[in-house]
């Protein structure tokens, strides 16, 4: 199932969804860009997909679960350095 078919199953279904996109970047990054990572929240937070890997989606994982409560986009600034992890 590709990540659209994903979010027009987890709308049918009622769940909270957030997709992050790489917009753009700079320099050597682990991810092309319009990489996605699709992040559904049914208890707990479930992410498919990658913008990545590692510390990255980790940093993402987090962004998401501050807005959760909102359920508002969020236009972030990633920089891929030891502050990350």
């Amino acid at each position: 199932m590709n990540i659209f078919e994903e979010i027009c199953s987890g709308l049918r279904e009622g769940k909270k969804l957030f997709l992050a996109t790489i917009i753009r970047s700079s320099g050597s990054v682990p991810a092309p860009l319009h990489s996605r990572m699709l992040v559904t929240y049914d208890g707990g937070p479930v992410a498919k997909g990658t913008v990545g890997g590692g510390c990255l989606d980790g940093a993402v994982m987090r962004t998401v679960l501050k807005g959760l409560p909102e359920g508002v986009g969020v236009l972030e600034r990633f920089r891929l350095d030891d502050e990350l992890g």
